[in-house]
């Protein structure tokens, strides 16, 4: 099967890559080779030598493997080298190659100078020398990282037709040619040259992740899905950029064995059907600004529909690094170099798809769908809200995330809970949730659809627990609209009725009608002796209730807390003290309280801090925290392995693991 066909039969290809004025450079050090998607030309892994490339000038050759340098390869053994043994001041090879045209293209490859601050080559090369828009790929002496190499890409669109054009590899311009240089012979290297539809390409992920090179089709799984794409493509060698596993230029055993070793059989009928062994994370997407076509201004940013220094609600900053420009949106803060700070909008489409690819790449199994129940009456919030819904839909099944709908009753009068049920009837009846045959994500437990409800029980609400107790039954009983699993969010305190619960018997009789117990836990407590008094009189003694009373368990953990701008108070309120305080928690409810599923709070609530989605350690000028110099994605990567954790697939320890 041609690639072109294989690409229009995959339901999940991937979005058109922007167009690329310029080169882009990944350090290799941020990178894991083999996680990027492209198309290798011809023998453009080495793996055969040169096989097919024509040498120029100068000593250039390959390896089969670092030999004196030690620089890890891609998926194969091979790497092309260029020495500087022979008193030459330029290295080339060459081979013809062909393009089909009219669309955008992507050039990549990865590349290493080897020059130091005396022994220098003025520039490593990959490009196309036919015609000006045939795209060119540079490192220069002075490029940041050269000697330790980086991913460089650049798009460029040929004419429509067929074109066929001198891919060339070069080095120029030796400084110096004794053996003092520090990798002599060796003083420039190239790997993994490929020339990929832009519409296909993605560049190396920085961190595996969710990554597995047998998941050829991206769902999330190495399955029947994948083997069936490597059938389709068995023995092919021109074009094809799906079941080339190991990069050696063909489809053959060696891929069929890498699926083999990742098989895990997982189908569609499976991956949603249960909550048990899950992280799913709380997520608000209750974000907005101005110019992001829900016409509600700044939300969630600021106040008075502003968002700049004094109008400020947040105590994290995004990192907006990843973002495309039409995700952004220019807030009133600045860097300290005068630049305009950032955000983006929950309401616009891509942002979602792209959180919720994160919660795959990092194994993280989904989201609880926040949905305030004060804004379904209508206008502005009530389609924000529904359009959030349908990316989350989207992105759910698309990244084969489970996801439920949440409702949270905050904020509601007296005989508001019905406002809930009218809201529910419209979503079932005008959107199929629950109903649609193509939505495999949203989640289900012990064979039914999940519902969530939050705010039960606390003794600051106007609605009563009678209002409660039928809204509950509604969603259990009701012959058209029920039939759920029901999860409820409830007080920490609700065993004892003590502190922010209510002092009233009747709400056991409320929670009879619920599976799921879910207290909440954000703010009970702010350190190792916190979290084990905690652990000692809420999680295990509600554990054993719950046990002894046929409901199932879901506790609450945070990474830390500060709502400054928000609410006032101190600053940093609830240290992370770099995710030892948020390991804490998982340890003790997985070894000491036994559960079998928790909620992570919260994914993207950066108002009061709790977000674990990427965060900047630089954000503009005003009173923020940061992530203490961990990278963006510290609370990803340590979420995901606290799912892995609690299932059983890494061991149960205090000490946060160790990442490679």
């Amino acid at each position: 099967m041609s690639c072109n066909r294989l690409k229009s039969a995959l339901f999940f290809i991937c979005a058109s890559f922007s167009a690329l004025s310029a080169q882009t450079n990944i350090a290799f050090e941020n990178v894991v080779m083999g996680t990027e998607i492209t198309n290798l030309v011809p023998q453009g892994g080495f793996e055969s030598g040169t096989y097919g490339w024509n040498h120029i000038s100068g000593h250039v050759d390959t390896a089969a493997g670092p030999a004196e340098l030690c620089v890890p390869l891609s998926c194969g053994n091979g790497i092309l080298q260029g020495y500087i043994d022979n008193n030459d001041t330029l290295g080339q090879v060459r081979r013809e190659i062909t393009i089909q045209g009219g669309e955008e293209m992507v050039i990549s490859a990865y590349l290493w100078n080897l020059s130091d601050d005396t022994h220098k080559i003025d520039v490593v090369v990959v490009d196309l020398n036919d015609e000006s828009w045939e795209g060119q790929l540079v490192l220069y002496s002075y490029n940041q990282g050269c000697r330790d190499g980086v991913f460089c890409y650049q798009s460029f669109t040929p004419p429509a037709g067929t074109h066929n054009v001198t891919l060339r590899c070069f080095y120029n311009g030796v400084t110096a040619d004794d053996d003092n240089w520090p990798d002599y012979p060796v003083a420039a290297m190239w790997d993994n040259i490929a020339i990929t539809p832009a519409s296909a390409f993605q560049p190396p992920s920085n961190d595996l992740g969710g990554y597995s090179p047998g998941d050829i089709n991206l769902d999330g799984f190495v399955n029947i899905g994948d083997f069936q794409l490597l059938v389709a493509e068995w023995l092919e060698s021109e074009g094809c950029i799906y079941s080339d596993i190991n990069k050696d230029g063909t489809v053959n055993s060696r891929d069929f064995d890498s699926i083999s070793k990742e098989w895990d059989g997982n189908t569609d009928s499976e991956w949603n059907q249960t909550l048990t062994g899950s992280v799913m994370c709380g997520y608000q997407g209750w974000f907005n600004c101005p110019d992001d076509g829900a016409n509600r201004g700044w939300v969630h940013w600021g106040s008075n529909n502003r968002f700049e220094p004094g109008y400020c609600t947040i105590d994290l900053w995004p990192d907006i690094s990843e973002y495309e420009p039409d995700e952004l949106f220019p807030s009133g803060f600045k860097y300290e170099n005068g630049e305009t700070a950032y955000v983006f909008s929950s309401y616009n489409r891509k942002t979602v798809l792209r959180h919720f690819k994160w919660m795959r790449d990092y194994n993280i199994d989904g989201a609880y769908l926040q949905r305030f129940a004060t804004e379904t009456y209508g206008g502005t919030s009530l389609n924000h809200r529904d359009t959030v819904l349908a990316h989350c839909k989207e992105a759910a099944n698309l990244y084969k995330r489970k996801y439920v709908m949440m409702y949270d009753l905050s904020g509601l009068g007296e005989t508001g809970t019905f406002q809930v049920i009218r809201d529910w009837k419209r979503l079932v009846d005008v959107y199929g949730l629950t109903k649609d045959p193509d939505d495999k994500a949203y989640a289900h437990h012990n064979g039914k659809p999940v519902i969530a409800v939050w705010g039960i029980g606390f003794n600051d609400r106007a609605y009563t627990l009678e209002e409660c107790k039928s809204l509950l039954n509604f969603f259990r009983a009701d012959p058209d609209y029920g039939g759920m699993t029901i999860m409820v969010g409830i007080p920490s305190y609700w065993r004892t009725l003590g502190k922010d619960c209510v002092n009233d018997p009747y709400l056991f009789e409320v929670l009879e009608e619920a599976d799921i117990l879910s207290p909440w836990a954000v703010g009970r407590y702010s350190n190792t002796s916190g979290v084990n008094s905690y652990a000692n009189n809420v999680w295990i003694p509600d554990m054993q209730w719950c046990q002894s009373h046929s409901k199932e368990y879901l506790p609450v953990v945070f990474p830390g807390f500060s709502w400054y701008n928000l609410h006032g108070g101190t600053l940093d309120q609830i240290p992370r003290r770099g995710g030892q305080f948020l390991w804490e928690q998982y340890y003790k409810t997985i070894k000491d309280a036994g559960v079998s599923m928790v909620y992570q709070a919260m994914f993207d609530e950066v108002d009061e801090a709790t977000a674990i989605f990427k965060c900047t350690n630089n954000p503009p000028v005003g009173s923020f925290i940061d992530y203490e110099g961990l990278p963006s994605d510290h609370y990803l990567w340590l979420v995901g392995q606290a799912a892995k954790m609690l299932r059983g697939e890494i061991p149960v320890t205090s000490t946060i693991p160790i990442r490679d």
